[in-house]
């Protein structure tokens, strides 16, 4: 059957519905790419998601050696915001299990699952759907043998209708003109400090700001609190005193905090001494955009002097009472012996593994589910920390113990079946590593980390504005230099300059890969849809900051050591950098190679015989970007556990084809993919001079699409004609449509050509 895919949406007295569906036969096995079936975007003008429901009509492959577990084909939903990332944030907190097929039934059956805001399960899930949002339902498949039929799915939302604009984090109350935020003197790199002042436990909270120069040799001690915000709709007002010398008339200001924000002053306040501490919430002037960029420019430097910093991970309330409990447990064994959990993590893949004392692994990883850990400033704010404590409630923890425990559970979980858990983002293990000395553990700063692949982890993490994904990290790169922290400049700009920025310090287009980990642009097709480079809203060279950086490791060129060498010894040109007439525009030299003429599956019945045929290195190329075989999980996300090792490659090649082959009953023609869940990639370009070349492509690439050689970078790169308006004196533009494998071409062949004038080079606008 066709796919057909339908949208529809109705106003209702209660809001407004929205309806998708779709109909299309997809076989989903566990080696599949964990790609959506059915997608709906939240209307913009929806701010509260009161209902979801999800309907599926499919099955499993009708026989089953043990039903007494039920069927291992289900479906579940994560969403895409147009402010965060799919990896970390939504896979860890918006990632839920709908509901599974009924167990060896070889006919469809329709089931549907319903979340309400009426349900207290739901409530706190379907709160974070917003107007932009986009909902995933993706089918899944664990272990071999178990197959997901899929023939129909629907989505329908009810959402009400956005009311007022959002609210400031720190609220003043009152009437007057307090002093409380007085303008800081930039030129000496003054702060505020917060004196938290005792009290009861029930009191009110009262505090003063204080003022100090980071360019002194006497910065007072204080602590530098490392948080979430929270849900600024939920408030609680605490007391700013401004004039201390007054007695018992003090001025104040009353502020509306988050709740979150108060509930952590309230655990952190002393009765009998004032605790002296750095919350940029309140320590910022927050209505102040030139402050904030300033103040922003100077965190590394607050934190870096704070005598510590204060992780806090929020009170300790259920679901996580139990996992603080056995939290207790592993530092105790920690305390004793620095390896013995590591010892017994390792146990788990021996033979009678499950019998060790170790506690509950999944309740121990369930801490990583806690917001702190998605938060994009906590990357910066844990390194340059001279010192970190870890607090829940009045609860501590140590930072290195945390550390280490997520090494532990990582290893667990590549190489155990069966274990499915949270862990801390991947940019953690880049920047800390964690060794143990007379019998304690010590966290170690890593320095000479791959600076790009930790700028690109941090699109996995989440924040209130997109340019903290740069403002946030760039403090931690050595091409920091040239770079402002600004709040007025449009987010694009941020990007795009920082883009350019990178390809000028580091004399490579390397940075160009990694639009391939932006949502619709990655090599296999992860969302419904290819991304329309004609409106994506930023240039399509731009370094962006959604998607999923694990996409990012899956291509050609992004690898800090990468092989190929297509454009030889090559640097992009300094100057044409800076010469285009447009900041949105990157101008660089290059090579023709060929026009796409032809684009088929690649693992088809008829690829050998293609003309030229394909290489043995395209080939291996081809293994290594889409992973049919499940060696790497490539794309799978992050939460996703390796269940199985592969033994021998040709095993887990016919696992995934069975699926596809034999369960479809399907003839093959030529072009018919053998694995149809795979995006088509071979691509045959005809030069002018006739000839005809071959090589893989992502599946955003179309016929009519250009092959170029641009000179600094690893890899060929697919272009496509932009037509912008009607002025033709600026020459042809083009979209950046990503990398290509051109057979022959990844190691200076038109280079080469071009200095012996067989080809010529071109300045290559690109939009």
């Amino acid at each position: 059957m066709d796919s057909s895919v339908v949208q529809l949406k109705t106003v209702v007295d209660e809001g407004v519905v929205v309806k998708v569906s779709r109909q299309a036969s997809v076989r989903v096995s566990e080696y599949c790419a964990e790609t959506p079936y059915l997608a709906l975007k939240v209307p913009d003008e929806i701010d509260e998601v009161v209902r979801v429901s999800f309907t599926t009509f499919a099955h499993d492959q009708g026989w089953a050696s043990d039903t007494g577990s039920g069927s291992w084909t289900w479906f579940e939903t994560f969403t895409i915001s147009p402010t965060s990332s799919s990896s970390w944030l939504h896979l860890n907190r918006l990632k839920r299990d709908l509901h599974h097929n009924v167990v060896a039934n070889p006919n469809s059956q329709r089931i549907q699952t319903i979340l309400h805001k009426d349900n207290p399960e739901d409530r706190e899930w379907l709160a974070n759907f917003k107007g932009g949002h986009s909902i995933q339902l993706v089918p899944r498949a664990m272990y071999p043998g178990w197959v997901n039929f899929v023939e129909e799915a629907e989505i329908e939302i009810l959402g009400r209708l956005k009311t007022e604009g959002p609210i400031p984090l720190v609220r003043r109350i009152g009437t007057g003109s307090p002093t409380a935020y007085r303008k800081l003197r930039q030129e000496v790199d003054e702060i505020r400090i917060l004196h938290l002042h005792p009290a009861a436990k029930d009191a009110e909270i009262t505090c003063s700001l204080k003022y100090a120069t980071l360019e002194s040799e006497t910065v007072p001690q204080f602590e530098a609190m490392s948080y979430c915000w929270g849900d600024q709709t939920r408030r609680k007002t605490i007391k700013l005193i401004e004039d201390e010398t007054d007695g018992d008339g003090t001025v104040h200001t009353e502020l509306t905090v988050t709740e979150s924000l108060y509930l952590m002053l309230k655990a952190l306040r002393s009765v009998e001494t004032i605790r002296v501490l750095w919350v940029d919430a309140i320590c910022i002037n927050q209505q102040d955009i030139d402050e904030r960029s300033q103040q922003v420019s100077l965190m590394h430097q607050v934190y870096s002097k704070a005598d510590r910093v204060v992780i806090w991970l929020g009170d300790a309330s259920p679901p996580h009472l139990e996992c603080f409990g056995l939290w207790d447990e592993v530092g105790t064994l920690l305390a004793s012996d620095p390896d013995s959990f590591k010892s017994q993590v390792d146990s788990l893949d021996k033979p009678h593994g499950h019998e060790t004392s170790l506690p509950d692994y999944a309740v121990i990883a369930s801490i990583f589910e806690l917001f702190w850990f998605s938060r994009v400033w906590v990357v910066q704010e844990a390194y340059y920390a001279r010192s970190c404590i870890v607090k829940r409630g009045a609860q501590e923890l140590s930072w290195a113990m945390l550390l280490r425990v997520n090494e532990c559970l990582k290893r667990a979980r590549q190489t155990v079946p069966g274990l499915v858990y949270r862990l801390m983002p991947n940019v953690t293990s880049k920047l800390f590593r964690v060794d143990h000395a007379n019998g304690e553990l010590a966290v170690t700063k890593v320095h000479d980390f791959d600076q790009l692949a930790v700028i690109v982890a941090a699109i996995d993490l989440s924040c209130s504005d997109p340019r903290d994904k740069i403002f946030g990290i760039r403090h931690l790169v050595t091409y920091d230099d040239g770079l402002q922290t600004d709040y007025k400049k449009p987010i694009i700009d941020v990007f795009a300059d920082f883009t350019r920025h990178w390809i000028r310090k580091s004399r490579s287009l390397r940075i160009l890969s990694a639009i391939h980990a932006d949502f619709g642009r990655s090599w296999h097709r992860m969302i419904m849809a290819a991304a329309d480079l004609s409106s994506l809203g930023h240039p399509s060279w731009s370094f962006w900051y959604t998607g999923n950086s694990g996409w990012a490791n899956a291509t050609l060129g992004f690898a800090a050591e990468c092989k190929h060498r297509a454009s030889g010894t090559t640097e992009p040109d300094h100057q044409l950098l800076l010469d285009s007439l447009d900041a949105r525009e990157l101008r660089l030299f290059g090579v023709r190679i060929g026009v796409i003429a032809e684009i088929i599956p690649f693992v088809s019945h008829g690829m050998r015989e293609i003309d030229p045929p394909v290489c043995h290195q395209t080939m291996d190329t081809f293994e290594e970007i889409f992973d049919p075989w499940g060696k790497d999980l490539s794309w799978k996300p992050n939460y996703t556990n390796s269940h199985f090792v592969p033994i021998d490659e040709r095993v887990e090649a016919a696992r995934h084809v069975h699926p596809h082959i034999h369960m479809e009953g399907r003839s093959l023609g030529p072009n018919d993919a053998i694995i149809s869940c795979l995006s088509d990639s071979l691509f045959s370009a005809e030069a002018e001079n006739g000839t005809r070349q071959v090589g893989l492509c992502p599946h955003t690439a179309q016929i009519g699409d250009l092959i170029v050689v641009l000179l600094g970078g690893n890899v060929p790169f697919i272009l496509r004609p932009a037509h912008k308006g009607s002025d033709q004196s600026r020459g042809e533009m083009y979209y950046l449509v990503g990398e290509a494998y051109c057979q022959g071409y990844m190691d200076g062949r038109a280079v080469e050509e071009m200095e012996s004038g067989i080809s010529k080079r071109e300045i290559f606008t690109l939009i």
